[in-house]
């Protein structure tokens, strides 16, 4: 089961959304993982798009409940 997280206008978060930064209007992506327990989560990328080219690496992922998802909303 993966954590239910909501944005500052109450709705609900799911993977493959793009949220924004109600102040600075940065965008991320929302990705589905797995926390060290093996538990599916949500969450930002955290690595460099061009070094996961070259290296062919996995993805890192802070995961949402690190951020104030009020500070968030989908667009």
């Amino acid at each position: 089961m993966v954590e239910t997280y909501f944005d500052k206008n109450g709705k609900k978060i799911e993977a493959g959304m793009i949220l924004q930064h109600v102040l600075d209007k940065s965008r991320e992506t929302v990705y589905s993982c797995q926390d060290e327990n093996g538990r599916k989560d949500l969450g930002f990328n955290a690595s460099n798009e061009n070094w996961l080219a070259r290296t062919g690496r996995n993805r890192e992922i802070y995961p949402l409940y690190q951020f104030n998802l009020a500070d968030w909303e989908i667009v």
